[in-house]
């Protein structure tokens, strides 16, 4: 159902976004962008949307307001998992794949 021009899943999504960009805030807040992590994997919305929201809060004017943009994207991305063969130094030679 759509209602005020969005979803009210993303208009969700847009709240916590601008509550984890406020110009308000001294840095970023760790439990602000945990709750917009949540929001984007429950899959209420989609990754387009997503990503719509999270572009226009990173072309916020104020620096400020980037840089918490910045660092809320940097939570949201996934991460690569670990390669086991890091573990311990020159294990590196095991992770390349035979020619």
């Amino acid at each position: 159902m759509r209602f005020g021009g969005a979803a009210p899943d993303v208009r969700d999504f847009q709240e916590a976004c601008r509550l984890a960009t406020a110009k308000v805030l001294q840095g970023p807040d760790p439990l602000r962008n945990a709750q917009v992590v949540q929001i984007l994997a429950s899959g209420r919305i989609s990754p387009q949307q997503a990503a719509d929201v999270l572009g226009k809060r990173l072309q916020q004017k104020r620096p400020h307001k980037q840089y918490l943009a910045v660092r809320l994207v940097g939570d949201v991305r996934p991460r690569p998992p670990a390669l086991p063969c890091r573990a311990r130094p020159g294990a590196w030679r095991n992770c390349i794949a035979p020619a």
